[in-house]
């Protein structure tokens, strides 16, 4: 869905996934989570639900921001 989404806007910024850190630890270090993300172009912005803050900034043609 995110890929559709993506695709059928015109967008002046980049769409980013919001994922706590703890499912983003446990989910999506696979390899197979990665390989997805990687293929489907998903930007992920990673945040602790606990203390309210931004962990990390994920672009899906670089390693981390």
């Amino acid at each position: 869905m995110y890929k559709e989404v993506v695709e059928a806007q015109t967008l002046d910024f980049k769409l980013y996934l919001a994922i706590p850190a703890n499912l983003y630890d446990n989910k999506f270090q696979t390899p197979l989570a990665q390989l997805m993300l990687q293929k489907n172009q998903v930007n992920l912005l990673v945040f602790d639900p606990i203390q309210e803050v931004i962990e990390r900034w994920i672009n899906s043609n670089a390693t981390e921001a």
